[in-house]
């Protein structure tokens, strides 16, 4: 045998090493498993996740690991005269949960059902998964979503996609996905979503990329019915707005003390970073609300500060 422990992370490939002289030649090479606490097992090496295991390739090649194949292995070589075998054990540690996104952005229709498509990967099982969300009010923030298949649907550990439902204004802010097993937990920002048709038009600029030391302004201009607007940015967490009691941030039109303008009648609400840091890096959006309470974001801008040293 190569070694008499192996270790290696789930979803990874592993060989275990077998090597097998004899003679007359053997005729049959097998491989026996068994996990701690239970019967010992024939690998199936017909299967779509094993290779190996014969006389020609007596090695044991595990092509995706899962925690589930953690145990004792035993290779097992007859031929006329006889059997022999070899013993090891392998290790496969689990991970945190693994969540991919389809996108990170939805437009949708007023009164449209939306899914925000995600996958998730988990082993060792996930223990828990939810959905949290923030309005583009930020000071309302549901902890966790309540899937009652008549707002939201999903969000299962079978189908961890969410789906809103009839979505109208009150669905637009931003969705964070929570899944957990013993070995942590994964949160994830997952999507933004927006209603398109009802509420300010409201249209931000281009993303930047630039170095510390720079001025920055992200425009947003803004349609004359909207009455309050502001920027709200997320750096890879939960939205915040953007304070701007910080002096090197500024905005068009600011007229009052709560990182919001006082819309009077002026379309121009562009953010302005003077002297920008690494630590402003971020995606931002403007949000603007009409006198429905009816509210709108722009397409998210991403702010890209890198530093540089200076001479």
């Amino acid at each position: 045998m190569g070694k008499t422990r192996y270790i290696t992370i789930t979803r990874h490939s592993i060989k275990m090493e077998c090597s097998v002289t004899a003679v007359p030649d053997p005729f049959m090479v097998v491989w026996i498993f068994q996990r701690e606490g239970e019967e010992p097992q024939y690998v199936d090496i017909e299967g779509p996740r094993h290779s190996g295991a014969n006389v020609n390739l007596p090695s044991l090649t595990i092509l995706t690991t899962n925690t589930n194949d953690t145990g004792h292995y035993v290779c097992y070589a007859q031929n006329e005269e006889g059997g022999g075998f070899g013993e090891t054990d392998l290790v496969v540690r689990g991970l945190r949960p693994v969540v991919r996104i389809e996108t990170r952005r939805y437009d949708v229709a007023n009164y449209e059902n939306t899914t925000l498509h995600v996958s998730v990967f988990s082993d060792p099982p996930l223990t828990d998964l939810f959905w949290t969300f923030q309005s583009l009010d930020t000071e309302q923030y549901f902890p966790r979503l309540t899937i009652d298949n008549r707002n939201y649907s999903g969000a299962s550990f079978v189908e961890p996609s969410l789906t809103v439902i009839n979505a109208s204004y009150w669905a637009s802010g931003h969705y964070i996905l929570v899944a957990e097993n013993d070995k942590g937990s994964n949160v994830i920002w997952v999507q933004a979503l927006r209603i398109i048709g009802i509420g300010p038009d409201v249209t931000a600029g281009s993303d930047v990329r630039t170095t510390n030391g720079s001025n920055v302004t992200i425009p947003c201009s803004v349609s004359p019915d909207a009455v309050d607007v502001w920027w709200v940015y997320a750096q890879g967490r939960m939205p915040v707005h953007v304070d701007l009691s910080y002096n090197h941030l500024a905005m068009s039109n600011f007229t009052d003390q709560s990182n919001s303008t006082d819309q009077s009648n002026s379309t121009d609400h562009s953010l302005i970073i003077t002297d920008a840091l690494p630590s402003d890096s971020a995606w931002y959006w403007c949000v603007a609300k009409d006198a429905n309470e009816n509210f709108a974001m722009s397409k998210e801008t991403l702010i890209n500060i890198i530093w540089e040293k200076s001479d």
